[in-house]
């Protein structure tokens, strides 16, 4: 799944890099056309996430064949969904486009790929981090075809220049949707259904606990990991578990739909991953994080066909609308909703740094000092070994 990465580079508002620390440095390249790229989220286009062409007077971007790489089918898992809004977009605007489901991150995606090169595919997608090594493979066999994976870049070989990885902020809207949380239960008891214990995941976890915390500092969210990003009936079997151990808001960050029709079954609220998960469960959705690769799609689709396509290290943000919160249920009140999305507001623009100290682990001990903070995705991302204060669970070994 997308974000399923393990440390990411220091990046712009809309992903031209910074110095990063030193693990990632030797990935640091200029990312001029991503920069601008991720700069077109904030402009007027697709509505996020309903798959709908952008407004008039876009650049016609028919005449090259595309080809998206899916780890999860596209009905049932939320991450893939938000992929293939971007593929319904572009072919909505006369592009030739396929999917191939679900692949895993096997070196059977190599012979996958091989195969969307042999059928005259100039622009793949390979929507999950998993892929980074098999892209590797085939994009340096192939460099006159333009490739897409999911980032930060972590392979010991530098990123062709014909292969951007691209990576999201979405930890950071846990936050936003963790001081929802806190004004939606009535328990105090959260619950939190993750996939696998990579350092997006843990920062996800912390950070919703930590807006919850914001609210109600005596909040503890009770943690479950599946150790699978897709397993419906894994993720609806754990949020009814967490349901019955108190939690009566339960986020996730696993690819598929089972938890939120897990806390439908349950009768609690629900936060779901990377798409709009209301039509899951209409009565248990509460909100979610939302990620939204329209606008960046049809950039570097377009790039591609005009043979301008340069690879780079990109980076969706909150403050370029690549990340956004899902729909807030109507029952909400009003300044509930408007305080969760101006915390996204305030998190985009910096306003709000989640990972201020002082912050402890929940063994107690000192993990950030008061007055240190880490204030970008590079610092966090290398400092995610632990769980923080309130949270109920441990990192699996």
């Amino acid at each position: 799944m997308g974000c399923h990465c393990s440390s990411q580079h220091r990046t712009s508002r809309f992903g031209g890099p910074l110095e990063g620390s030193a693990s990632m440095r030797k990935f640091m390249i200029p990312a001029l056309a991503v920069a601008l790229l991720l700069a077109a989220c904030g402009s007027g286009g697709s509505t996020p996430g309903d798959g709908s062409a952008s407004e008039s007077g876009s650049p016609d971007v028919s005449g090259l064949k595309t080809a998206f790489v899916y780890v999860s089918p596209v009905k049932g898992s939320l991450w893939t969904q938000a992929w293939d809004r971007a593929r319904e977009d572009l072919e909505s605007k006369g592009a030739e486009t396929s999917a191939v489901e679900p692949i895993p991150e096997t070196a059977d995606a190599t012979g996958v790929l091989n195969d969307l090169v042999s059928k005259g595919n100039k622009l793949i997608f390979a929507t999950a981090f998993g892929y980074q090594p098999f892209v590797l493979d085939v994009a340096t066999a192939n460099p006159d075809v333009d490739f897409v994976v999911i980032g930060p870049w972590i392979q010991e070989k530098p990123r062709p220049d014909n292969v951007t990885a691209v990576a999201s902020d979405n930890w950071a809207a846990r936050y936003a949707l963790g001081v929802l949380a806190a004004k939606t239960t009535k328990t105090g008891t959260l619950g939190f259904v993750a996939a696998n214990p990579i350092s997006t995941v843990i920062a996800s976890i912390n950070a919703f606990q930590l807006g919850a915390r914001s609210v109600n500092p005596s909040i503890t969210t009770k943690v479950v990991f599946t150790g699978t990003w897709y397993d419906p009936p894994r993720a609806t079997q754990a949020a009814q578990g967490l349901a019955g151990a108190g939690a009566d808001v339960i986020a996730q960050y696993e690819d598929s739909t089972g938890t939120l029709q897990g806390t439908e079954k349950a009768g609690v609220w629900g936060m779901g991953s990377e798409a709009d998960g209301s039509q899951a469960a209409p009565k248990s959705y509460l909100s979610g994080s939302v990620n939204n690769w329209i606008p960046f799609a049809n950039e570097v689709y377009t790039a591609s066909l005009a043979g301008t396509f340069k690879g780079a290290d990109a980076f969706a943000t909150i403050a370029g609308d690549g990340v956004l919160l899902g729909p807030i249920n109507s029952s909400v009140p009003q300044d509930v909703q408007a305080l969760a999305n101006d915390t996204l507001a305030q998190l985009g623009s910096g306003a709000i740094v989640p990972f201020t100290g002082p912050i402890k682990s929940n063994t107690g001990e000192e993990k950030l000092a008061a007055g240190e903070t880490w204030a970008d995705s590079v610092a966090v991302l290398d400092n995610q070994d632990f769980l923080v204060e309130g949270i109920v669970g441990n990192i699996p070994g």
